[in-house]
């Protein structure tokens, strides 16, 4: 039940959008197709590199999915891939090997309930979804195996990667086939090296409940983080590699859902005396949304710090959490969302995303990892998202679009450089970029006081009735 509604909430959005997209129209507008403005590039799955100034993306132009790299200083994109059909296979999973010179990905999207990979071209040979590298200068990639989620090791040219079969191992460098890495009960994922390469904690997952495990690449063995009865998962790894971070959920059997969440827990494990601590609860039951959504929803940060996601303050902001008090501090205080965000490799700097101080759009602003006032790093009226820092020069890479100008990668130089585009040129010529007008916002005060919120050129044209027909955002 709920993936279907997760399914008609989709085209829900899907269908808002459009007709968001059509009331931005100028009336009588006829200068321009449908297929006109449908034809340009959307960017997603944005990284950078462990070492350099080195990026990479991918772009989805009408259906053909593809890797784009970029490297500074002058950050001038260029095609890596060379997939050249509307097919449906999914792109994404991008990671760096330890160096920056390979790129993995994995190709194809996850199975549905009856275990079906999507084939919506019908290809009579069938699809699957795996892992694939290429490398960073160019040429032909070359497939690793079927699979997903891959990680790769932050010493050498080690990738770990989930199959139906457990978690696999390979060596990207050598192109040899995978082999399972170890047998272990349950469904095994969310893996993640040590600093030092040398170990792998998971999460393994026992239907109603789930154990961090760490196994160790030297003696082929695995240990298990103070197993209970409870959901534990999103493992992270102190600097030093002598400590995992991991958030704790009541398991399914003493755990009944309300509509606000449920309650979790952050704790932290010393690996040599195989001990695990509570070092806080939240204050209510919020837990969900804020430990799914975020790409990492728990970070290490320096100076004994962990960042966390959380909505017990009824928004879904950062925190930081200080181990020496067990005091955690709010850095993105205020009735407003932050979604995407990025730690700074020295770990001092949080960047991220929010519609702090302009509901309708999002900017990327920045904070201490140990408090204090936040930083408009992108004022105006586009949207930013996605944003990270390049590792050698901390140049600021972000995801950026206007009311004009569609969705694409973009840079500021550290040197205070002003932002520009990257890949310009996926913008195709035929798009109205002239055409395209501003659009403003319209509230609308329902009967019980909720305020629905329509963004349209004219806000007299449109009937009332249309606008509250909308699940609009609040």
């Amino acid at each position: 039940m709920r993936q279907e509604l997760s399914a008609l909430n989709k085209w829900m959005c899907v269908l808002l959008l459009i007709g968001v997209f059509a009331l931005s129209l100028p009336l009588g507008a006829d200068s321009f197709t449908l297929k006109d403005i449908m034809s340009f590039a959307f960017p997603s799955h944005l990284i950078v590199s462990p070492m350099g100034d080195r990026i990479a993306w991918v772009f989805n132009r009408e259906g053909q999915r593809n890797i784009w790299v970029a490297e500074g200083p002058d950050y001038k994109a260029s095609l890596l891939t060379q997939y050249t059909q509307d097919d449906g296979q999914e792109l994404g999973g991008l990671a760096f090997n330890f160096d920056g010179t390979v790129i993995v990905y994995v190709k194809g999207g996850n199975t549905n309930r009856a275990g079906e990979y999507p084939n919506p071209t019908s290809n009579p040979d069938g699809v699957e979804q795996a892992v694939w590298a290429v490398k960073f200068e160019g040429g032909d990639p070359w497939l690793l195996s079927a699979g997903r989620n891959p990680a790769t090791s932050p010493i050498d040219n080690k990738i770990v990667f989930n199959s139906r079969r457990g978690i696999h191992v390979a060596n990207i460098a050598e192109q040899p086939k995978s082999k399972v890495l170890f047998q272990a009960r349950g469904r095994n994922g969310s893996q993640v090296f040590s600093p030092d390469g040398s170990k792998l904690a998971f999460a393994s997952s026992r239907e109603d409940h789930s154990f961090i495990g760490i196994y160790d690449f030297s003696n082929h063995t695995i240990g298990w983080i103070s197993p209970s009865v409870d959901i534990d998962g999103y493992p992270v790894w102190s600097p030093c590699g002598k400590y995992i971070a991991f958030i704790r959920f009541p398991g399914r059997a003493a755990l009944s859902f309300g509509r606000e969440g449920r309650p979790f827990s952050i704790w932290v494990s010393d690996i040599a005396k195989g001990t695990a601590t509570k070092i806080w609860q939240c204050p209510n039951d919020t837990g969900g949304f804020a430990q799914y959504y975020p790409a990492e929803t728990l970070r290490w940060a320096a100076d004994g710090h962990l960042v966390f996601y959380s909505e017990h303050e009824h928004w879904m902001n950062l925190y930081s959490l200080a181990l020496k008090d067990k005091k955690a501090v709010c850095l993105s205080h205020g009735e407003y969302e932050v979604e995407n965000s990025f730690l700074s490799k020295d770990g001092k700097t949080v960047i991220y995303n929010s519609n702090s101080g302009d509901i309708d759009r999002r900017h990327l602003w920045q904070v201490p990892v140990t408090g204090g006032k936040a930083t408009l790093l992108t004022p105006g009226k586009g949207l930013e998202w996605s944003p990270r820092l390049t590792s050698e020069s901390s140049d600021l890479v972000f995801l950026s679009s206007t009311a004009f100008q569609p969705a694409a990668p973009a840079i500021m130089k550290k040197s205070g450089e002003e932002r520009r585009l990257i890949a310009p040129e996926a913008i195709p010529e035929t798009f109205p970029l002239k055409d395209l007008i501003e659009p403003e916002q319209v509230v609308i005060k329902a009967p019980d006081g909720l305020k629905n919120r329509l963004s349209t050129p004219d806000k007299s044209s449109f009937p009332r009735e249309t606008v509250l027909g909308f699940p609009l955002n609040s």
